[in-house]
């Protein structure tokens, strides 16, 4: 090592992985506030379950892209990104469906409201070329097609040193109400940054820009 270098050493004495380093990002349109708050209310009661554990309601958003882990400096320019694909365009038109229990084959691992948005399929679409051109994201080589859904409940791991997720007796309890299953406009699309901790994890706003309703 040259003279006058210092290497930067975490507390094991081993240099920090660069990728560790590297924040988790994904971009999400967010549902407007009294919908969340009213598919909140229902979960409550039918998502109950001790196997569950429910998201919370600042987290019941539309996941549009998972960029993965990204370099610190290409925040900002995902958020110019963002500034420059939605600036000016109208939001997209949403409506959410009964709960499904994902994935399908196998012990599920989360219950989701699928999402009904052309609109929303065709901005996914136009954001992931977007970001691509720039060299702001890679697809990765298994990426599943696009799904849009709301992740309402995630599935408890079955303890003792397991990862594999509880079982459930009985699905969701309880249709929607009305008042989610109704269309409606988004409010927004974010950049998030994901932060795993033992809590659970936590999403960290790192830029939004506002879309017009009609």
């Amino acid at each position: 090592m040259p003279p006058g270098r210092t290497l930067a050493l975490g507390a094991s004495g081993r240099r920090p992985c660069a990728r560790a380093r590297r924040p988790r990002l994904f971009i999400a349109l967010d549902l407007p506030a009294d919908v969340r708050h009213e598919v909140d209310a229902w979960g409550r009661e039918a998502l109950a379950d001790s196997a569950l554990r429910r998201v919370p309601p600042e987290r019941l958003n539309i996941v549009l892209l998972v960029l993965g882990r990204r370099p610190e400096p290409q925040v900002k320019r995902i958020v110019v990104a963002l500034e420059d694909f939605f600036g000016g365009l109208r939001a997209p038109l949403v409506e959410l469906g009964e709960p499904e229990a994902r994935p399908k084959q196998g012990r599920p691992r989360l219950f989701a409201l699928p999402v009904l948005s052309p609109e929303a399929e065709i901005l996914q679409v136009g954001l992931r070329a977007l970001l691509g051109h720039r060299g702001l994201y890679r697809p990765e080589s298994d990426e599943p097609a696009f799904w849009p859904h709301v992740t309402v409940a995630r599935f408890r791991s079955a303890g003792c040193g397991s990862r594999r997720p509880m079982s459930l007796p009985a699905p969701a309890n309880g249709p929607l109400p009305r008042t989610v299953t109704d269309p409606c406009w988004v409010e927004s699309v974010s950049l998030y940054r994901s932060d795993l901790q033992p809590a659970g994890v936590r999403h960290v706003l790192l830029g939004r820009v506002e879309l017009a309703r009609p």
